[in-house]
Order: structure tokens, then sequence, then C-alpha cells
């Protein structure tokens, strides 16, 4: 894997897991939104997933 496409990834995992920690702040901190608190964990679950996955084929790849 090229430098920039490892920070590029790396980049994306970090805004994966800020969407899933503000879910999770947000929920605890305002209960009247927990839908749409849930739906940003459920985002950065599914986003972090997705990442993970591509990463691991395109190391797998090399």
């Amino acid at each position: 894997m090229r430098k920039w496409q490892e920070l590029i990834l790396n980049s994306l995992l970090n805004f994966s897991m800020a969407l899933v920690a503000g879910g999770f702040l947000k929920l605890v901190l305002d209960k009247g939104s927990a839908i749409s608190s849930v739906i940003v964990i459920v985002c950065g679950v599914y986003l972090f997933g997705f990442l993970s996955i591509l990463t691991y084929n395109s190391d797998k790849g090399k």
C-alpha cells in the first residue's frame, strides 16, 4: 500500500471512530435525540467495518 493510501485510510478510520464516539456522547448528554444518536453510531460502525475490510484486502493483495 502506498503511503498516501495509508494516510487517507487512516484518516477515514479516525473519522469513523469519531462518529461512534460522538454518537455515544450525544446519546448520553441528550436523551431526546436517541434515534439520531443511534444513526450516527451505526454509520460510524458501518464505515469502520467497510474501511477495515478494504484495508485488509489491499494488504492481502500485496
